[in-house]
């Protein structure tokens, strides 16, 4: 057992909740200069306290007891995302509120999720290399549905940004799976889906600028622009796997990926279909911010602006004019990484990410030291969930991605999500302590 192995995720946790909680005060600084006063404040020392204690407590226990408990814990979570639409109906069904205690339901699911995924996946991972074409595909449909079942329960809340979630670590568990044919064909189709989605949105708006505006109102141009599009990627996508893998290009391949590519834009048209105003806005928004300077876009550029005047060295702590005159908006929760870059500049930014960017190295490292298949995936999988939300609430401060409504992780406001990824690393770091040799890369993508 390794003695010091809590010390490098339980020191920088401890100084990223630090950091959150000095913001979340600073965020409500114009209304009160008194630390004791403000509620938000008060309860999130209170998850951080709780959260620490739960997290050493959490990391002496095995592993392995979760591991056993993970079916339990996912048929959990879907019966409380049920529950929570069906008979909880305020909160648009994303929150079950009991008196004073309150939980996001989307956050105790990403944990059943993930317990029960990287058991399953683990279970036929040693065998992965004797399975015959029919077994594969069985075990490929069975993760579909492990994966499927949370995603349409979570978007029917609606939260697009946890679906995508449930996503990533499903492709990710494949990928380590050996599932490379499947994943490439996944890829092709989600770009159309993601491509599909931007581009039938983004041409109904004529206002929108530019030479990507001009192609987009052109129907003739925009339709040829979109075929030769598909061509080049398909091709590029070809070069890759044959560079990658040894193979020679192969244009049967390339002509079924633009196939594979234009399921995924007919698919686009069904997602479109099942997503709410707001957030076709909010993709609207991505492709041109300035297009409801006063609606969907006041956030992003907002957040753009708070960054950008914050410049190297930041305006000081409580000093941010875009949180002062209430510019900035959720600048608790998800823009809190705009308000930290304004009073703290590139330096304070730069720390928060250092910091996000080494628990995800510790999580890699204890994936690869892990002794069992399990511990393998329980590891990547956070990995997979960490790094999403990281890349994903940051990308939207900078505008470079839709505003999704992720938190980032250890900083933001809110106790489900922060008590949810204590108990993730609190395993992770039992899984580093029973460890006894790093594991190569290569043992697991042959």
């Amino acid at each position: 057992m390794k003695k010091n192995s809590i010390f490098l995720p339980l020191l920088t946790v401890t100084i990223l909740s630090v950091i959150g909680l000095i913001f979340i005060f600073s965020a409500f600084y114009y209304k009160s200069t008194s630390f004791f006063a403000n509620t938000f404040v008060i309860k999130e020392l209170f998850f951080i306290l709780l959260g620490i204690l739960l997290f050493v407590f959490i990391a002496n226990i095995d592993y392995r007891i979760f591991k056993n408990l993970s079916f339990i814990l996912y048929i959990s979570g879907i019966i409380i995302l049920v529950l929570s639409m069906v008979i909880f109906r305020t909160y648009r069904g994303r929150w079950i509120k009991l008196g004073i205690i309150s939980f996001q339901t989307s956050e105790f699911m990403k944990f059943g999720f993930l317990l029960y995924f990287a058991h399953f996946i683990s279970r036929h991972f040693e065998r992965s290399v004797t399975l015959n074409i029919l077994e594969y595909s069985m075990v490929f449909f069975k993760t579909l549905m492990i994966t499927f079942i949370p995603m349409i329960l979570v978007l029917k809340q609606p939260d697009l940004g946890t679906s995508f979630v449930f996503a990533a670590i499903w492709i990710i568990f494949l990928f380590f799976f050996r599932a490379t044919g499947f994943i490439v064909s996944l890829y092709v189709i989600l770009f159309g889906i993601v491509i599909g989605v931007v581009f039938f949105i983004s041409s109904e708006i004529t206002e929108i600028r530019g030479l990507f505006g001009f192609l987009l109102n052109m129907n003739f141009i925009k339709y040829i622009t979109l075929f030769f599009a598909i061509l080049l990627f398909s091709m590029l996508l070809n070069i890759v796997i044959a560079f990658l893998f040894g193979q020679r290009i192969n244009i049967l391949f390339t002509i079924l990926l633009i196939m594979l590519f234009f399921v995924g834009l007919f698919l686009a048209k069904g997602v479109i279909s099942h997503l709410k105003q707001y957030q076709k806005n909010r993709i609207i928004t991505f492709v041109n911010p300035s297009y409801d300077i006063r609606g969907s876009g006041w956030n992003v550029i907002q957040s753009k602006i708070a960054i950008g005047s914050g410049r190297v060295k930041g305006k000081g702590l409580f000093k941010g004019t875009q949180n002062k005159f209430n510019f900035l908006p959720e600048r608790h929760t998800d823009f809190i990484f705009s308000l930290i870059s304004e009073e703290w500049g590139f330096y304070g930014a730069f720390l928060v990410i250092f910091l996000e960017f080494l628990l995800l190295f510790y999580l890699l490292f204890v994936a690869f030291k892990a002794n069992d298949a399990f511990g393998l995936f329980f590891a990547l999988g956070s990995f997979t969930l960490f790094f999403m939300h990281i890349v994903a609430n940051i990308g939207m401060n900078l505008g470079v991605m839709p505003v999704t409504g992720i938190p980032l992780p250890f900083i933001s406001y809110g106790g489900s999500f922060y008590l949810i990824s204590i108990f993730i690393l609190g395993i992770n770091v039992n899984i580093f302590k029973q460890s006894h040799e790093v594991r190569r890369l290569d043992l697991f993508i042959k």
